[in-house]
C-alpha cells in the first residue's frame, strides 16, 4: 500500500511541474516566395554620338527598379545600386574612364544620382549622370553598362549600349570589335553550347554532342555555310538549322550544329527525343532543343567562330 502512494505521489509531482529540455537551436524557414527577385529596365534607348578624341560627352542614363524589393543608392547603404562596365576589355578600367568625375568609382562603377543618397522603390526610377571621355584614338568605340547591386549580385536586365565615335572615324576599332564579336563555344563535359557576344554569355543551352567512338572533334572552327534544312542520306535523317562547321587546316569535315533531327514519314515527322539532350547520343554533331536552334541559328553570321572543347 506504501509503495503505491509512492508511486502516486511521484506521478502527481510530475504532473505538477514542468519538465524542462534542453534548448535547441532555433531553425528560420525561409518561403521560396519571400526570397527577393532582382530585376530591371533601362528607360534610355541604345544610341551613336560623335565625340573629338579626348573630349568629354555627359552621359545620363535612367533605369527602372523592377525588383521586389527597395533598392539603394550610394551615400545610404554599403551595398548600392550602380552601373556597371559590362564587357571583358573594360571590367577593370573602362577606357571611358574620366578620374576627374567623382560618378567614377574604382575605373568600372557610375554611381545613381550625383551621389545624393536616394531610395528606389519597386517600380520607381533613378538617374545615373557621368562625364565619359572619348579615347584618344580615332575609331569606333562601345560603351556597355548594366546594373549592379555591389557586394550582392548583378541585377538581370538588357544591357545599355552607347556607340562612341571619335573624330568622326566609324571604323571599328579594336575595342569595339572585341565588344561586338560573336562567338559560339561549345563544351563537351558539360553538354553546353554558350552563345556570346564580347565574351559574355547572351543565352547557354543545353546540347547533345557525339557519343563514344563518334566523339565530336574539338578545336577552333567557324560557321562555314548555313541551310535551312539538310538531309543526311546515311542516316535518312533530316535537320533543320544547319549551320556547317569549318575550320582552317581540314575544311569543312561534315559536323554542324543543328535542331533534333527527324525522320519523315506517311503521316508526318518523329523527331529524335528531347531527353536526348544533355547526353552524347550523336554522331558528331551538335544537337540543339527545337525552339533554341532556331535561336542560334538566326543569331549566327556565316564566319561566325566556334570553339568546341
Amino acid at each position: 500500500m506504501k509503495r503505491l502512494f509512492l508511486s502516486l505521489s511521484l506521478s502527481v509531482l510530475l504532473l505538477t511541474f514542468p519538465v524542462f529540455a534542453a534548448e535547441q537551436p532555433s531553425i528560420v524557414v525561409t518561403d521560396p516566395a519571400e526570397r527577393p527577385t532582382f530585376a530591371a529596365r533601362f528607360e534610355t534607348a541604345n544610341f551613336e554620338v560623335y565625340v573629338p578624341h579626348d573630349d568629354i560627352y555627359n552621359l545620363e542614363v535612367v533605369l527602372t527598379n523592377l525588383s521586389s524589393i527597395t533598392l539603394a543608392t550610394d551615400g545610404i547603404t554599403s551595398t548600392p545600386l550602380r552601373l556597371a562596365t559590362v564587357r571583358p576589355h573594360d571590367q577593370v578600367l573602362s577606357p571611358f574612364y574620366n578620374a576627374n568625375d567623382p560618378n567614377w568609382i574604382n575605373g568600372n562603377r557610375i554611381r545613381a544620382n550625383n551621389g545624393q543618397g536616394v531610395v528606389v522603390n519597386p517600380g520607381e526610377q533613378v538617374n545615373f549622370l557621368a562625364e565619359v571621355k572619348a579615347p584618344s584614338l580615332p575609331g569606333k568605340y562601345l560603351l556597355a553598362l548594366a546594373p549592379v547591386v555591389d557586394g550582392v549580385t548583378w541585377v538581370p536586365s538588357e544591357p545599355f549600349f552607347m556607340t562612341i565615335v571619335v573624330d568622326n572615324d566609324v571604323t571599328p576599332s579594336a575595342q569595339y570589335v572585341s565588344a561586338t564579336e560573336k562567338r559560339i563555344t561549345i563544351n563537351t563535359q558539360t553538354q553546353r553550347l554558350h552563345q556570346q557576344v564580347g565574351g559574355d554569355d547572351l543565352n547557354v543551352f543545353i546540347v547533345s554532342t557525339g557519343k563514344n567512338g563518334y566523339n565530336t572533334p574539338t578545336g577552333d572552327y567557324h560557321v562555314d555555310h548555313k541551310n535551312d534544312v539538310r538531309y543526311s542520306r546515311a542516316y535518312d535523317l533530316y535537320m533543320d538549322n544547319w549551320m556547317g562547321l569549318a575550320n582552317d587546316r581540314w575544311g569543312f569535315r561534315g559536323y554542324g550544329i543543328h535542331k533534333l533531327p527527324y525522320w519523315k514519314t506517311r503521316t508526318g515527322r518523329i523527331y529524335e527525343g528531347e531527353a536526348h539532350l544533355g547526353r552524347r547520343v550523336s554522331h558528331g554533331c551538335i544537337r540543339l532543343g527545337y525552339e533554341e536552334s532556331k535561336t542560334v541559328y538566326d543569331w549566327a553570321d556565316i564566319g561566325t567562330d566556334v570553339k568546341i572543347i
